[in-house]
């Protein structure tokens, strides 16, 4: 489980890929505001985004004060509307 924002570099062939990974908004610390801090300043040029969420946890599908529709809110709220023209999401096991 990511306990905090962290920054992966792989040059591959003359191509450069920088993951960063992320603690989910929902994860129980309350470190939320902290943790969208630092994406806000360190992930500024992003092409593709992964929204993972455990599919046998159907939070996603229980009503607006779910954690994943908050997490939600606050990424469109901290990075804009464009966030989710970059976002796959994807269900995990």
């Amino acid at each position: 489980c990511t306990t905090e924002v962290k920054k992966y570099q792989v040059k591959k062939d003359e191509i450069s890929v920088t993951v960063w990974d992320s603690p989910g908004l929902q994860d129980g610390t309350k470190n939320q505001e902290e943790y969208l801090k630092q994406m806000v300043t360190d992930c500024s040029e992003v092409d593709l985004i992964l929204y993972c969420i455990k599919i046998s946890d159907f939070r996603f599908v229980r009503g607006t004060d779910n954690p994943d529709v908050v997490a939600m809110k606050r990424f469109t709220e901290a990075f804009g509307t464009e966030f989710w023209t970059k976002t796959i999401i994807v269900l995990t096991q």
